[in-house]
């Protein structure tokens, strides 16, 4: 065979590959969503349904019971979603909300929305300046390290938060 006709099978081969390659996450993985589809079929029911009844605070385990499937048909529908090297006991955990199917249950919570304009008043307060002259200090460039200096609590209390990324998050 000349390299030509190689090279023209294998680029075939490629092609048909490609377009009959199923849709999705590669096999042995594919986060929440796979699980939560493959739940909520096993379940009978759509995958927004399951959602809906996880976050009221139902489990896998008991929307299961509720529906007559067996426990270990649910722990195996779990599983089966799992990458390949995760702990075997991580379907269990995820059935029984101990776990959710992207990570551990009742994680931190969302964020508050940031109300930068309460911020920079606060700020401006302890200054003891007004807010527009603090937003024309920080954007012409001009800076605040001399109300810093004149101030030591408040720089303290900023040098705080800023380790704890307090300053960072609120200001992104």
């Amino acid at each position: 065979m000349s390299s030509i006709s190689a090279l023209s099978s294998t680029s075939a081969a490629w092609a048909t590959a490609q377009t009959q390659r199923p849709s999705g996450p590669p096999p042995g993985g594919g986060g929440p969503e796979k699980t939560n589809a493959a739940v909520a079929d096993l379940l009978g029911i759509d995958a927004d349904t399951l959602k809906t009844q996880l976050a009221g605070g139902k489990t896998m385990s008991e929307l299961a019971e509720a529906a007559g499937v067996d426990e270990d048909d649910l722990v195996a529908t779990i599983q089966a979603t799992l990458p390949t090297d995760a702990p075997s006991a991580m379907a269990t955990d995820i059935a029984s909300g101990k776990i959710g199917p992207g990570g551990p249950a009742g994680g931190p919570p969302p964020k508050p929305p940031v109300d930068a304009q309460s911020g920079i008043q606060a700020l401006s307060d302890a200054f003891g300046i007004s807010s527009d002259d603090l937003l024309a200090r920080l954007t012409d460039g001009t800076g605040i390290q001399d109300l810093l200096d004149a101030n030591p609590q408040v720089a303290a209390q900023l040098s705080s938060n800023q380790s704890r990324g307090a300053l960072v998050d609120g200001y992104a």
